[in-house]
């Protein structure tokens, strides 16, 4: 995944913004494992200043929708919505 994907949860509607799962190897190479799990937390709680709720994908390209916890999987590389 090579950027952020935005998505609508197909359980309850929220739009997510996906982020990729190298985030966490980036945190956690700065901050430990422990930065790794604060900031899973603060990703959780967090909006993007459209709105959006944020979440970011695990290595096996799964995400959490973060209002009604439903796990969902982003489609291949190739049938990602584009932006523009």
């Amino acid at each position: 995944m090579d950027g952020n994907v935005r998505l609508q949860c197909p359980s309850c509607d929220t739009y997510i913004i996906v982020m990729p799962s190298e985030l966490y190897t980036a945190v956690g190479d700065l901050a430990g494992i422990e930065g790794e799990v604060q900031f899973s937390e603060v990703v959780k709680g967090d909006k993007a200043l459209t709105g959006d709720r944020l979440a970011v994908a695990d290595v096996d390209r799964s995400y959490t929708c973060p209002v009604c916890g439903d796990r969902g999987q982003l489609p291949p590389e190739d049938e990602l919505p584009t932006n523009g």
